[in-house]
């Protein structure tokens, strides 16, 4: 047992859940063949706008609402085809890391990015981005 999420995840892509609180359990595919250490979440800050006042002092500041992307890579091998749903327009994530008792990570709807890739080192792969859209 690990003490933290970390290790091989299993992805799982379904439906897009537009009410942001159900995770799926049916109708699930699982993306094969992910690139060792390419998983990973990433999230920004929103920008900070500042209210100056005369001689520069700060009246008021706030932060647009952050972003995140969870990118992978995964290779494409013969006779395994990516899922059908990375096809979709919007899915929804469940990113389940290898110890299963540690937390994962859900997203209800996110848009879908690939970008084919090939290397004579390699061969054929795929990275594939996941930008969340709230619910």
């Amino acid at each position: 047992m690990s003490k933290t999420a970390w290790g091989k995840p299993t992805v799982k892509i379904g439906a897009p859940d537009t009410t942001g609180k159900t995770i799926p359990t049916q109708s699930l595919q699982t993306i094969i063949n992910i690139k060792e250490d390419s998983t990973k979440l990433e999230v920004a800050e929103g920008d900070e706008k500042k209210l100056k006042g005369e001689g520069g002092t700060t009246l008021d500041s706030r932060r647009s609402a952050p972003t995140a992307e969870l990118e992978m890579e995964a290779y494409i091998l013969k006779d395994e085809a990516l899922p059908s749903k990375l096809k979709d327009a919007q899915v929804s994530v469940l990113v389940v890391p290898e110890d299963e008792a540690t937390s994962g990570l859900f997203i209800p709807m996110a848009s879908v990015s690939i970008a084919e890739s090939w290397s004579t080192a390699e061969g054929a792969s795929v990275k594939i981005k996941f930008e969340p859209i709230k619910a």
